[in-house]
């Protein structure tokens, strides 16, 4: 169904509410649940939790994005949307670069 690096439309539960807002998020695996990284509008550059993807358009994004690498999430099937796109390979090296640390 999904893939590593496809970027998912998901509902996502707020930390500290119980609010559910649909936003982006990068899937990472598949286990008894979806692990995946929350996306964001809000740039806070590249810093050690935060990845600033290059090429956001081929991504399927509407904006400059950033992903919150210290923002994994365990989602369900039933949280996914719809697929939006899927990270360009040059981010792809970078970020793997970056969690590889």
């Amino acid at each position: 169904m999904m893939k590593r690096y496809e970027i998912w439309d998901a509902h996502v539960r707020f930390e500290d509410s119980q609010e559910i807002k649909t936003r982006p998020v990068l899937i990472w695996g598949e286990y008894a649940f979806i692990i995946a990284y929350i996306i964001t509008g809000t740039d806070r550059g590249d810093t050690k939790d935060e990845f600033r993807i290059g090429y956001w358009k081929e991504a399927g994004l509407d904006k400059p994005t950033t992903i919150r690498i210290g923002k994994q999430l365990q989602l369900r099937k039933d949280d996914l949307i719809q697929r939006r796109g899927r990270l360009d390979p040059r981010d792809i090296l970078r970020f793997d670069l970056r969690i590889a640390g």
